[in-house]
């Protein structure tokens, strides 16, 4: 499958969202554990909401809306000017995106908050992770399927541009 320009839009919009929501129930949940010394009644209700993340999702989207739509319009009007979606640098400027997505949102959500320490590493490191994610998958789809290493077996030039 030959990620066309409409798809790869549609995965820059919709997916921070869902990937933010997945990988805040997963950090939510060692960070809840991690607080309360991993016993087991503490890595039990960190699973607990851990499987509550669905119901996230409405919640991420609404949250990174402004994110995505400034990330995908960076990207894309990067990729208009020449920089290719299958690169490295795609995958970089993708990553700094997250962190200065993650950024804004504790900017935004936690100056004036008693957790606003907190805030300031969670919120950059969930959109460095997401991001980070995203701009690997946009350029694993936009190579040729005939360019694409299979399995986990990379040789010395599969990443060369």
């Amino acid at each position: 499958m030959k990620l066309t320009r409409g798809k790869r839009i549609a995965l820059e919009l919709l997916g921070p969202g869902l990937l933010g929501a997945a990988s805040s129930g997963v950090a939510g949940a060692i960070i809840f554990a991690a607080k309360r010394g991993f016993t087991a009644d503490s890595i039990q209700f960190g699973l607990m909401n851990l499987v509550t993340w669905p119901v996230v999702i409405p919640f991420a989207y609404v949250f990174a809306a402004v994110p995505s739509l400034a990330y995908a319009g960076i990207m894309e009007g990067c990729f208009a000017s020449g920089l290719k979606p299958d690169s490295g640098r795609a995958v970089a400027l993708s990553t700094g995106l997250g962190l200065a997505s993650g950024a804004s949102m504790a900017a935004a959500y936690g100056f004036d908050r008693p957790d606003g320490r907190f805030l300031w590493t969670y919120f950059p490191g969930i959109g460095f992770a997401v991001v980070l994610s995203l701009g690997l998958i946009i350029r694993r789809l936009s190579k040729p399927v005939h360019q694409r290493p299979t399995g986990f077996a990379f040789t010395a030039d599969s990443g060369a541009q």
